[in-house]
């Protein structure tokens, strides 16, 4: 008797066990099942993704990330390289500055369409607006410019492609004469100056590219 009364006790305990195994699973599957909760968790990953990815999505959130963004974007320079060399014409000691731009390179459309940007921008009167090719002589085409009111997009002598651009004048942000040429197909501009200060020539190619004259 005694005999079949524990094993009677092992059995109800076995059933009760495995009946706390069932529940317990059940409530498992309910949750890992649940809708709300696994789009809590994409919602959550994808947030903490774009947080970690995108350096906007941690600024409008965090003003120190905002800074930091704000930085970071001041420091990003639009040049590669530049570099410079001296010669004399005549009397003159002019200044050559070679830029390697860090984007990618002119075509000639882009060509046209910065150096009418800069003509407006900065230059109070125009001297010389030429084009040449390795195997063309230089043009001028500053008379024909000054008959086209200004405008570099409407002149018909550019519609066709050349080696290099190029525009002087007197440049308002200096109060010198200046001189860029653009070189097509290519991210080089080479500015020519009667002042010798690189850094201010690099502020002002920054200046050009972000149109911000």
């Amino acid at each position: 008797m005694t005999i079949l009364l524990v094993i009677l006790i092992i059995i109800c305990i076995i059933l009760c066990y495995a009946l706390y195994a069932f529940v317990q699973r059940k409530k498992l599957v309910h949750y890992d099942d649940d809708p709300v909760f696994e789009d809590e968790t994409v919602d959550a990953t994808k947030s903490a993704t774009q947080a970690a990815t995108n350096p906007s999505a941690q600024a409008a959130t965090n003003p120190s990330a905002q800074a930091a963004t704000q930085s970071a974007a001041e420091a990003v320079s639009y040049i590669e390289d530049m570099k410079q060399l001296a010669f004399k014409m005549g009397d003159t000691v002019w200044q050559q500055y070679d830029i390697l731009l860090a984007t990618r390179g002119y075509g000639w459309d882009d060509i046209i369409e910065a150096a009418d940007y800069l003509a407006s921008a900065d230059m109070d009167y125009i001297d010389s607006i030429s084009t040449s090719s390795p195997t063309e002589e230089t043009e001028e085409l500053v008379h024909a410019y000054r008959q086209s009111k200004g405008s570099l997009k409407d002149l018909s002598l550019l519609a066709e492609e050349k080696g290099s651009l190029g525009l002087a004048g007197h440049s308002r942000k200096f109060d010198r004469s200046l001189k860029i040429v653009w070189y097509n197909q290519t991210r080089v501009l080479r500015i020519f100056s009667m002042f010798d200060d690189a850094a201010l020539i690099r502020e002002y190619v920054e200046t050009m590219m972000q149109r911000a004259f």
